[in-house]
């Protein structure tokens, strides 16, 4: 990753003009990298002119935002399908073992621990 890239305090006013300015200034040292050149030859990949170009901070990190999250919401919804297979197959093999069921601190009706 590129976590120590970002420089600016978590914690900014101006609405993330500061984080999405410095995500340019790290995507064109990643391009100007990729291109041949050294971090901060900003003639041949310029953060601003090039990287940012007419992007609205506005627009650029509510998208990002969405971005992210759709990543990181796809890799949690695999793990809750993995941990619900768990379950299912815990409910399976204890589907015959018989506990009292508990209703406000109560005994209540039998039920399977399967259940």
């Amino acid at each position: 990753g590129y976590y120590d890239q970002f420089v600016v305090d978590m914690i900014q006013g101006g609405a993330g003009t500061s984080t999405n300015m410095n995500a340019n200034e790290v995507i064109a040292n990643i391009g100007l990298e990729l291109m041949g050149h050294k971090k901060g030859e900003y003639q041949y990949l310029h953060p601003n002119d090039h990287v940012n170009l007419s992007q609205s901070t506005n627009d650029a990190y509510p998208t990002a935002l969405h971005l992210a999250l759709h990543d990181y919401l796809s890799d949690l919804a695999k793990a809750m399908e993995h941990l619900k297979k768990a379950y299912e197959r815990k409910a399976e093999e204890f589907k015959d073992v018989l506990k009292m069921g508990r209703t406000q601190l109560q005994d209540a009706v039998p039920m399977t621990l399967g259940r």
